[in-house]
Order: structure tokens, then sequence, then C-alpha cells
């Protein structure tokens, strides 16, 4: 395993709990990914379901804390 692939799996096994996310409305993703990260949640996977994810994945990571797992 590479050691960022390995880094990842070891904060994804700390977080504990990984957040799927499959909404149809892609201007709701932002306000539910805040909502999780308010919970505590540390670790959300946007499906491939969601209309424009990777492109949504993209504008939005950069915005998310440190130490963020968003896929």
């Amino acid at each position: 395993m590479s050691g960022v692939r390995a880094a990842v799996t070891a904060a994804v096994e700390r977080a504990g709990v990984v957040a799927v996310i499959r909404i149809k409305d892609p201007s709701r993703l932002r306000a539910v990914v805040d909502a999780l990260a308010e919970g505590g949640l540390t670790a959300l996977e946007v499906t491939m379901t969601v209309p424009g994810a990777v492109q949504l994945i993209a504008e939005l990571a950069p915005t998310m804390p440190d130490g963020f797992l968003l896929g």
C-alpha cells in the first residue's frame, strides 16, 4: 500500500464513521456537508450519483478544515 493510501486509510479508521451523501439536488451539497461537519463528522463520501459530483468535490475540498476527508 502506498504511503498516501495508507495515510488516508488510517484517517478513515480514526474517523470511525464515513457519511455517504446521495442527493438529487447538487445545490444542497454544501449545506449538507457543512451540517455533517458541524455535527463532528470528519469523513464524507459524495457518491457519483450526485449530479456533477467530481466537480462539486473539487470545489468543496479546498474549503474544508485540515484533516477533513472528502471524496
